[in-house]
């Protein structure tokens, strides 16, 4: 099958209703007793792949792998659902993307006043980077205490601004997770607003200026800061400290400076910023809130016991977790 040089499938691709690939993905494994892992190897692509983008997004499919997949169903036939789906020739989602570039461009600088735009700031600028080629934007993550932030919330939150959906990437080798989202014309778009592309420490990244016009967008590219960099700990004296490591210089600068201009009081040295206590870290989580389920789990638990659970102890209580049925509880203000 051939590929493109950055993986994507040259093929015709199928757009088939959600019910009808659920019962056909479903019917397929159930079949042959395949666990998702298994029957994303026997497709050749990745059990996202088939869980998100098929099944719950209903994003379409190439023409062969259907193919393949019905000839070894156990009742469906691709004759059978030839009147229940539409054939769209190869590249039709770039060729639909160059037609309503101008258009998409006016909608992206409208959100950039929002609290998502900023908040989507906050995390770049975290644990994100432009790709130096510009072919898009990566979020990096732990695989289990970031599982559930970066497959679902920062998902939805791209999905919210661009109306695209990023890929996300498991690694075999180390316990890390990449969110990972291919356009061009995000990529520049960043980079025109002040987003160094490559190194962010050589480029001297900070918040740029024009997010400090309004205090809302200020707390929404904190939180995206903190839930990236950040986390709260156990402390000796304080019992809890929530604390953000940042190691560049600009940032730090521009991030106690983005504290300030909230009127928040903080603790600062020359890598980190950090809050002790609970009553600092209520004022936190009650002004700028968290979106990542970690920080909420470790607050929920510290209220309960007055005792903060290690990292190893947040990702047992995250394993059980099913991560399609969570719905994050109201932290912070809605911006």
């Amino acid at each position: 099958m051939d590929r493109t040089r950055d993986g994507r499938i040259i093929d015709k691709r199928v757009k088939i209703p959600k019910k009808l690939i659920n019962e056909i993905l479903l019917g397929y494994k159930s079949a042959h007793n395949l666990t998702w892992k298994e029957f994303a190897d026997v497709v050749g692509v990745s059990r996202y792949t088939i869980r998100y983008d098929w099944r719950k997004n209903g994003n379409t499919i190439p023409e062969s792998m259907l193919k393949n997949i019905l000839k070894l169903h156990p009742s469906i036939r691709w004759v059978s659902i030839k009147d229940q789906i539409k054939i769209l020739e190869p590249y039709w989602g770039q060729k639909k993307g160059k037609r309503s570039r101008v258009k998409k461009e006016i909608e992206i600088k409208h959100l950039e006043d929002s609290g998502d735009f900023a908040e989507l700031y906050g995390i770049l600028l975290g644990d994100g980077c432009i790709y130096s080629n510009l072919t898009g934007f990566c979020i990096s993550g732990n695989s289990v205490l970031d599982k559930h932030y970066l497959e679902s919330y920062v998902s939805d939150l791209i999905f919210r601004l661009f109306n695209l959906r990023p890929k996300i990437y498991y690694s075999k080798e180390a316990k890390s997770v990449r969110c990972v989202l291919y356009s061009k014309a995000i990529a520049r778009l960043l980079v025109r607003r002040g987003f160094p592309k490559g190194y962010k420490k050589i480029n001297k990244v900070k918040i740029p200026n024009r997010l400090f016009k309004k205090k809302s967008l200020i707390r929404a590219c904190i939180r995206g800061i903190n839930d990236t960099d950040g986390s709260i700990y156990h402390q000796k004296n304080s019992k809890i400290i929530l604390d953000i490591c940042i190691k560049t210089k600009s940032l730090l600068d521009s991030t106690i400076r983005a504290f300030m201009e909230i009127n928040f009081p903080i603790n600062y040295t020359h890598n980190r910023i950090y809050l002790c206590g609970q009553k600092s870290i209520s004022k936190f989580i009650e002004e700028i809130g968290s979106s990542n389920l970690r920080n909420i789990k470790k607050y929920e638990r510290f209220l309960k016991t007055g005792k903060v659970p290690t990292s190893l102890e947040t990702e047992t209580f995250l394993r059980k977790e099913k991560t399609s049925e969570i719905k994050l509880p109201y932290y912070g203000p809605v911006v």
